[in-house]
């Protein structure tokens, strides 16, 4: 159909050509004489049959890329498996299959015939193809379909500005759809943060259209101002909830409408990262992300049903019959966001420390890319899979068969016969470092593992491999690409710390420039026109995060400081040449900041025997203003829950209190060591708070009426002094932390202190984790994870009772051994500061006397309660001693007193020492409670069976935030819960029939629910945690598998507390320096469980049910005599203490079994399970040999 009158291009558009075009066209019309008829008729007909041939080749190029589709999908179908499912997580060797199919099925001519096309298209005349087809609409349709073809495979390729280039082309000629085409360009242009490109095609005059269209129009507008604007706008979020808030209470459910949604979530989600911002309007980042791929992939699922099955993006290039204009690009258009949606979403969960997670959504990620065909999609997939689980401890011995994946990529063995001349671009940068991958029953958890590498092999430029074949494309933006995702291949395989720095450096320079290139070609499509230089870094997270790796896993041997400041100087000018880039990828522009700053050594405290301690001098960082910039840069993005980022420059912060300013106080370091804990639990647990908070806020009808939201952070040291005064009475948090130096503090939190108390301990290479080399390694932790290994070995040796429980012996002796070092040395003289305090001792006459004797020589009112402690708990006087020459020291820059001599002190100890000794049955803190908080690294460490809490009750807390959450969330401490109303999973495999028959008394004199010797059904586990309170699971693993997926059990708000005996149910899985570590115990944590009991490492089965027989029966006597605790009930937390004595091995039995969060007080018993079970389990236990590992 003829474009309307007012749709004719006007006499500018229609000579609107390329700078360079119109130059030539000038040059030739100077010289070349008027065409006669004949001859415009001949040129006519000659680009007419140019733009014929074209699409038949682009028509024959997406038929080619349909049938290879078609042939993958049966592939993956004659497997039985589908896309969603298309890796093995369990073994990753039988996964090679994909990349070679893929390999095999990729042909020679496809981009090289795209190219050809392309070029083709480019080189046309825009004058004379406006000429020839703006009246006739057949030539017109065929010039835009060309169009259509070329902008759909270059999108899925990945080449976004050559697609821009061939829409500014289409739009100068298509007037009646120029309002869709431009809609759809405005949104991948802002999807790279490129709002000038969105600016220029806004400014393009557009038909009136629909009102969802205008809606979609409207919304990008929203997500181009977050862009232009650095700064936090809070009337600009006002706006964009009120307009979401309009879009949902529509409902309508247009495509258009939901891309409206998805622009405003991006804006909220760069409003969120922006200084000082209000994340309870914004709400949290991770939930907008997950609701933006959500809305994304419903849009995909309509467009391709089959996905919703795993089937992928099958027939996402064939062409239907009785489509709209356009519906292909749609489609494309729709499939792309999707994938970038999911791309954003794992690096937002990898931002996050969600590990976990990330691999999963990359897993569908990559089985995605696979199924479109796409090199450039495949290899950038591969690598966002690859690069998380590198970066990962526990994952390192997993990753050497996806090297091969790579290999397989660059080099498929079908063409392995044409390998006689090898590719000079193919480095051989270091030989493949063998890892023996033992595929038996020996875990990886507790051993020291290097990343796995592997060199690229030398091939032939003919063969038809991914990379030769991108090779003979001449087209510069996918070439490079693909040569930036190779070489992040590479660099990964490799070992960063091999590579050369002017390598490195070139490559990413080399990416930048040819960015550069190709947003210029676009922008001299507009001729009337200059846009601002920018470059997409977005494009580039990947290879940034690897330069970011790169300067922290290369020492400085092979890495000078100018070289290193060379790497970060170049991205960073790169964010400052394009300012918009510092909102869309903040976490990588606050790592790259941060890695300026240099570490100082260690401070030289003299307990910490530091062979490089010195004491920094202040002056040097006020005039280097490091450590005042990174305490502003807290203050600003305090919002922020970036894993890497907060660990650092908290760690940074807390190393280096005493040289930031003056008018700090002791709070501030509690404060920055708080901020590095737990940061991805704390991400989590607010991003489930704010999706549920938004969907009980979106019933309403104004946004006056939303509720603030929570927060995840501590605000300031006035806000975390109000957190440790409101603390329960007789609670104290013994909180462990490392600093940037791999220095162990310790802080401790009792509201009986005036302030709230911190020391540093001791060094500990790599904050005790598995990433560090095994002879550097502290040889306590060593002792124990070679123990632990051992010990999971010995469960599965055939060999004969009497040589197993002689070798279980032994282990349980090394273990005591090392467990006796580890606190020798760790701790020693430091063992008054990990006791607890409560009213009874502090309003005792004697300590309150022995505390004001102490706070009249000068001490403040928390170092003479410790002090106290000190007189009472000190082994002897020279450890005393030693720990108020300590105290001294670590106080001295806090204060400007002068502080006692220590004879004065010891004085003060010899006399209050006996009188305190006489009244210790008075002092007795039997009836307080301690909670411990670890870091991931150290929490297989079995604490609670030092001598310093022997008399202590000890439950485990991920970090002062989260316990501020459970607290508030069950209101009461101790937890009150109801014995009766219980319910059980025991042995649901089947397999543990002697643990099954031991318990068969106990459960018929019970009057408790649940399942025996079969799996619970489905989502009765998920009710019974919903509206119970207790929940009993007895078997292998933790058992959380029957209560669904994680998704499910994190929405949970879970009653009920948590008995999960089964090996290593709590375990805390060692994942590198600063990350929480990986656990499906911080599952129920999310949904809120008060209490969760359970084994820290591998146990056997007839020495754990003599555990939990005992915690039963105590938990059930009768209470008629009970004098120590109320007569009403007795808490979980004694009971577990009170039932690691009944089994043999006390070490890797009876303290494996430990407790996380609230304590609890079980009321309601029933003395029948208590009378069933004898008062020696180990009578009852008559079992000649329990060796099973549950």
């Amino acid at each position: 159909m003829a474009p309307k009158k007012d749709g004719t291009p006007s006499r500018k558009a229609a000579v609107s050509t390329p700078k360079s075009e119109s130059r030539v066209t000038r040059s030739r019309a100077k010289v070349s004489a008027p065409c006669e008829p004949t001859s415009i008729q001949k040129k006519t007909d000659e680009i007419v049959g140019r733009l014929q041939k074209m699409l038949e080749t682009t028509s024959g190029l997406l038929e080619l890329w349909s049938e290879q589709q078609e042939k993958f999908h049966q592939c993956v179908q004659e497997r039985k498996t589908n896309f969603w499912g298309l890796i093995d997580t369990v073994n990753m060797k039988k996964n090679l299959w994909p990349f070679e199919e893929f390999s095999r099925l990729l042909t020679r001519n496809q981009l090289t015939l795209f190219e050809e096309v392309y070029n083709s298209f480019i080189s046309q005349s825009m004058v004379a193809i406006v000429a020839i087809c703006a009246n006739d609409k057949a030539k017109r349709d065929m010039f835009l379909q060309v169009g259509e073809h070329l902008m759909a495979i270059s999108i899925l390729n990945g080449d976004i500005y050559p697609a821009l280039r061939v829409l500014s082309r289409m739009m100068k000629l298509e007037f009646n759809f120029r309002t869709v085409l431009a809609t759809m360009g405005m949104y991948i242009s802002l999807d790279i943060g490129d709002y000038f490109v969105y600016d220029q095609l806004k400014s393009v005059p557009q038909k009136q259209t629909t009102e969802t269209l205008l809606q979609w129009q409207r919304s990008m507008e929203f997500w181009a101002k977050s862009l232009r604007r650095p700064n936090y706008d809070a009337s600009l979020v006002r706006e964009i909830q009120n307009e979401l808030l309009l879009i949902q209470k529509e409902n309508s459910l247009t495509f258009y409408t939901s891309y409206a949604k998805i622009c405003l979530r991006q804006a909220l989600v760069n409003e969120s990262k922006k200084p000082n911002a209000d994340i309870s309007k914004t709400s949290d980042t991770l939930m907008n992300l997950h609701r933006i791929y959500d809305s994304c992939y419903g849009c995909v699922s309509a467009v391709f049903p089959e996905s919703v099955n795993g089937e992928g993006l099958i027939g996402l290039l064939e062409r239907k019959p009785d489509a709209r204009s356009f519906h292909l690009l749609e489609s494309v258009v729709y499939a792309h966001a999707f994938m970038e949606a999911g791309c954003d979403l794992v690096m937002g969960l990898v931002d996050a420390g969600l590990t976990r997670e990330a691999e999963s959504r990359a897993l569908v990620n990559l089985g995605l890319s696979l199924s479109t065909c796409f090199s450039y999609r495949v290899y950038r997939a591969l690598n966002l899979y690859y690069w998380p689980k590198w970066r990962i401890t526990t994952d390192r011995p997993h990753l050497e068969p996806m090297l091969e994946w790579f290999q397989q990529l660059r080099m498929p063995r079908s063409s392995s016969s044409h390998q006689t001349k090898a590719d000079p671009e193919a480095e051989v940068i270091t030989e493949l470092q063998n890892i023996d991958i033992n595929t038996g029953f020996v875990s990886y958890k507790y051993q020291y593992i290097p990343k796995p590498t592997k060199s690229p092999e030398a091939h032939t430029i003919r063969c038809k491999c991914t990379f030769c074949v991108l090779r003979t494309n001449q087209l510069r933006y996918t070439l490079t690409e693909l040569r930036s995702e190779r070489s992040s291949a590479d660099f990964l395989c490799s070992g960063l710390s091999k590579m050369a720095a002017d390598t490195v450096l070139k490559a990413f320079g080399e990416r930048i420039s040819s960015l550069t290139q190709e947003r210029k070609l676009v922008e001299d499509e507009w001729t009337d026109s200059v846009m601002k230089p920018f470059v997409p870094l977005k494009l580039l997270r990947v290879p940034m995060y690897l330069l970011n790796d790169f300067i922290k896993s290369t020492n400085a041997s092979n890495l000078g400081p100018l070289e290193r400041n060379n790497i970060i100087s170049t991205v960073l000018r790169a964010f400052e040449e394009s300012p918009s880039n510092k909102t869309v990828l903040r976490s990588i522009f606050l790592l790259f900041r941060h890695s300026r700053r240099p570490n100082p050594p260690p401070f030289g405290f003299k307990w910490l025997k530091n062979k490089e301690s010195s004491r920094i001098d202040d002056k040097v960082f006020e005039i280097d203003g490091k450590i005042f910039e990174s305490y502003t840069e807290m203050k600003e993005f305090r919002h922020l829950l970036y894993r890497e980022w907060r660990f650092e420059v908290s760690t940074y912060l807390a190393a280096n209190c005493e040289c930031l300013l003056k008018a700090l106080r002791p709070a501030h370091v509690a404060l920055y060591f708080s901020e590095s804990m737990s940061i991805a639990l704390r991400a989590s647990m607010r991003r489930k708070l704010h999706r549920k908070l938004e969907y009980e806020n979106m019933k309403r009808d104004t946004l006056a009426e939303y509720d603030p939201y929570p927060l995840g952070f501590i605000e300031d040291s006035n806000d975390i002094m109000n957190k440790h005064r409101a603390l329960p009475t007789d609670t104290t948090i013994i909180q462990l932390s490392f600093d940037s130096n791999d220095i162990l503090w310790l802080i401790r939190y009792n509201p009986a202190q005036e302030e709230i108390f911190s020391i540093p301990l001791r060094h500990v290479p790599s904050a005790g984790s598995l990433d560090v080399n095994p002879k550097e390694a502290d040889k306590y932790l060593s002792k124990l994870r070679e123990v632990l290994t051992q010990s999971d070995r010995s469960t599965r040796l055939n060999s004969d009772p009497k040589s197993f429980w002689a070798n279980r012996h032994e282990l349980e002796k090394s273990f005591q051994i090392a467990m006796f070092g580890l606190e020798n040395e760790w701790i020693d003289y430091f063992a008054p500061l990990f006791k607890p305090i409560s009213t009874r001792s502090t309003s005792h006459p004697q300590f309150r006397s022995a505390m004001k004797g102490f706070m009249l020589c000068g001490y403040s009112q928390t170092v003479a309660m410790l002090l106290t402690l000190g007189v009472f708990h000190s082994k002897d006087e020279e450890s005393f001693r030693t720990l108020a020459e300590v105290l001294t020291e670590r106080i001295s820059p806090f204060t400007s007193k002068k502080q006692p001599d220590s004879t004065t002190v010891l004085q003060l100890y010899k006399k209050h020492r006996p009188r305190l000794t006489a009244v210790c049955k008075e002092l007795s803190e039997e009836d307080s409670f301690l909670f411990l908080s670890v870091p991931g690294s150290i929490s297989f460490i079995p604490w609670e069976a030092m001598k310093v809490f022997e008399n202590v009750l000890v439950s485990r807390i991920a970090s002062l935030q989260i316990f501020d959450v459970l607290k508030a969330r069950h209101k009461k401490l101790p937890t009150p819960i109801d014995l009766r109303n219980s319910y059980y999973v025991l042995n649901p495999s089947g397999d543990l029939v002697k643990t099954e028959e031991r318990f068969k008394t106990i459960l018929n004199n019970s009057s408790w629910t649940g399942m025996t010797g079969a799996p619970p059904p489905k989502g009765s586990v998920l009710t019974t945690l919903e509206h119970k309170d207790i929940y009993m699971y007895v078997g292998h693993g933790n058992g959380l598998k029957y209560a669904g997926t994680t998704s499910e059990l994190q929405k949970t708000e879970c009653k009920a507390s948590c008995i999960l005996m089964g090996c290593s149910s709590v375990e805390i899985l060692d994942e590198g320096r600063g990350y929480d570590g990986r656990a499906l115990l911080y599952d129920l944590v999310v949904a809120h469980c008060p209490c969760v009991v359970g084994c820290l490492y591998m146990v056997t089965d007839g020495e754990i049910d003599a555990v939990f027989m005992e915690m039963l029966r105590y938990l059930n006597q009768n209470r008629e005599e009970e004098k120590t605790e109320s007569g009403r009930y007795r808490l979980l937390l004694r009971a577990v203490k009170h039932a690691r004595g009944s089994c043999r091995l006390k070490m890797l039995t009876g303290h494996a079994v430990v407790c996380y969060g609230l304590p609890t007080s079980t009321e309601n018993p029933d003395p029948q399970i208590a009378s069933s079970i004898p008062a020696s389990t180990h009578n009852f236990l008559k079992t000649k040999v329990e060796r099973i590992a549950v």
